[in-house]
């Protein structure tokens, strides 16, 4: 295949290759013959876009979607200062990126993402047996935050190292919109 430039704001293009009101990047790419259906969706990395595509989709409805209904949660379990709850749910992203700089290297991505997947899941069934009063429903929660920002960061990794250095930055735009039509609907769900 074809070299893409590390930037290409330095490609020159002939006269006769830019189209009018044709400039910068896109006039490089369109010039260099790439188009978001060659790059992500090409014979080669058609079956790994599409699994990405659903995979950044369904984590983001469910992630988003259950962080979303959390205030609601701690409110039905009576669990006091809701915002507190919430608080401690948000700190307990810290611990669980510092688990997760070890378990991408040392478990690798696709394992690291199947195990915190799993994980997170029987935190979040935790939510559906915790009693109502007491720390049990932001433990869970929290277990459930911490687990799943492992999930995240392996998903993030490898996605970019599936693609090759040129379509890297367009896949990942393109399965962070994905992600962000799963947060969506995760949203409008809770």
């Amino acid at each position: 295949g074809r070299a893409l430039p590390d930037d290409f704001r330095l490609v020159p293009l002939a006269a006769g290759n830019q189209k009018p009101g044709q400039a910068g990047f896109a006039a490089a790419w369109a010039h260099a013959g790439y188009n978001l259906r060659s790059v992500v969706f090409g014979s080669k990395l058609r079956r790994t876009s599409v699994c990405l595509l659903v995979t950044w989709f369904a984590f983001s409805l469910g992630w988003f979607g259950l962080m979303l209904w959390l205030p609601t949660l701690f409110e039905e379990k009576a669990q006091g200062n809701v915002y507190a709850s919430t608080l401690l749910v948000a700190l307990a992203n810290a611990p669980g990126n510092a688990a997760a700089f070890y378990t991408v290297d040392a478990l690798g991505r696709r394992r690291t993402v199947a195990v915190s997947l799993a994980a997170a899941a029987v935190a979040a069934a935790l939510f559906t047996v915790a009693p109502d009063g007491g720390a049990w429903p932001t433990a869970a929660a929290c277990a459930f935050n911490a687990i799943s920002v492992g999930a995240w960061n392996a998903l993030d990794t490898m996605t970019a190292e599936l693609f090759p250095t040129e379509a890297r930055s367009t896949a990942m735009g393109l399965f962070g919109a994905a992600g962000r039509l799963g947060s969506i609907a995760g949203a409008s769900i809770t």
